[in-house]
């Protein structure tokens, strides 16, 4: 989800209006991340120098099988730590087995191959960062086992992470009472649940409808980028055609525009004409995504919900069913097998034993879920505040954008209108 902003939205905006959208941000990975230009830096809620946890500066490592590593830095990293996508991917997968029905921030899917790819890489580095603003933003994650592991000087972080042990049903309930001091006792699970599941066939939908969305934008950004392609080899044919044609009819280089040295104002805004002629559907292209990356998590953690409430089923049914195995033992009537290794004595104590952990286990269990829907109820009415508050944010940028882009453009044709009107014509 949106992370809360620290600055005011006008703020964003007015930062925003010296942002250069590169229209091919990969040679920026390699040289200066710290500038404003490339598009993966072009909308951060706010500088990466003042986030807990951020990556910055990405490193092709050495060797046959050749990978990329990220620095990663933040007020809460006393030096700067090397960290790899699988580094990432390790702590995603282990918050989502440790901490089940309960939302975990996003971070961009895996790639079969281009994973060198610079405009891959700032992919990740954008939505990456975001993951770890998120994540910050939510203290019992970020002050988590899994995440000061992810943070420590570890040799193999990846692998350290996944060796993390499964928690029981009772370590998991613990970790959501210290999480969760305000939960209510009284919460109503199945009143949460309920709007849960609602709100979960409106998201499947949803997600479909964004994926549309997406797609229809992506063609309309390639297709700007082929306008400003074309713009920018109009701006070059007429500037040839007046050094080709005008001056040889004219023989006089004032009775030309583009191509006249001395038309200083114009001359520079057709130098820099790529960085002036902004694309602004790019801006548009990050929300989607972002969208995409947030209603998939947010999936995500209700079908988690889902699957633990199966298991509840399932604990129930076991239960049950020890219960009649208890009766046929009390009267002599086990199976076969069981009764050819044990006496009915050990029988009955066992299944003793094994009917108190199962009841342990529902006891917490049933405790999990509840903790896990009040979260999660909570969860899904921020995230409808965020995705508001994301949409009009960006829709602003994209109208700054647009306006600026607009405004580009009347300047190169007001230099040229004034040009016009200065060149001697018989």
């Amino acid at each position: 989800m949106e992370p809360q902003n620290t600055e005011s939205l006008d703020d964003q905006i007015e930062q925003t209006e010296d942002v250069k959208l590169s229209s091919e941000p990969s040679e920026k990975i390699k040289t200066d991340l710290s500038s404003d230009e490339g598009i993966y830096k072009m909308n951060p809620p706010r500088k990466l120098e003042t986030y807990p946890m951020y990556i910055d500066t990405p490193i092709i490592g050495e060797g046959i099988k050749k990978h990329v590593q990220y620095s990663l830095m933040g007020t809460d990293i006393q030096e700067a730590l090397k960290r790899r996508y699988s580094d990432f991917y390790a702590l995603h997968e282990k918050l989502l087995e440790r901490w089940p029905g309960i939302f975990v921030p996003n971070i961009p899917p895996k790639v079969v191959v281009g994973n060198l790819d610079a405009d891959i890489i700032a992919y990740r580095i954008r939505l990456l960062n975001r993951f770890c603003l998120d994540l910050s933003n939510i203290k019992y994650l970020y002050e988590s086992e899994e995440v000061k592991l992810f943070q420590s000087n570890t040799n193999d972080v990846a692998k350290a992470i996944e060796k993390l042990p499964k928690l029981t049903y009772s370590q998991i309930l613990d970790n959501y009472k210290k999480a969760f001091p305000d939960f209510v006792e009284s919460y109503d699970a199945l009143i949460g649940k309920s709007k849960i599941l609602e709100f979960l066939s409106f998201l499947k939908k949803n997600l479909i409808n964004l994926k549309t969305f997406n797609e229809t934008i992506i063609k309309t950004v390639e297709k700007r980028e082929e306008e400003i392609e074309k713009y920018i080899e109009l701006i070059k044919n007429f500037k040839e055609y007046e050094s080709n044609n005008i001056l040889s009819y004219a023989h006089q280089e004032e009775k030309l525009i583009f191509a006249n040295s001395n038309n200083t104002v114009l001359n520079e805004k057709i130098e820099k004409i790529k960085e002036l002629l902004l694309n602004p559907y790019i801006i548009l292209e990050i929300w989607i995504e972002e969208e995409e990356l947030d209603t998939d998590a947010m999936i995500c953690v209700i079908n988690s919900l889902i699957k633990l409430q199966e298991n509840l089923e399932k604990l129930r049914q076991r239960s049950s069913a020890i219960d009649i195995e208890q009766k046929k033992a009390e009267v002599g009537q086990t199976s076969f097998l069981k009764s050819i290794f044990k006496k009915k004595d050990e029988i009955i104590n066992q299944l003793n034993k094994e009917k108190e952990t199962v009841e342990d286990n529902i006891k917490n269990l049933s405790e999990i879920i509840r903790y896990s829907t009040f979260s999660l109820e909570n969860q899904m009415n921020k995230f409808k505040e965020d995705k508001i508050a994301n949409y009009f944010r960006h829709l602003k940028i994209f109208i700054l954008l647009q306006r600026k882009n607009d405004k580009n453009v009347i300047d190169i044709w007001r230099n040229v209108k004034e040009s016009l009107s200065k060149v001697p014509i018989s």
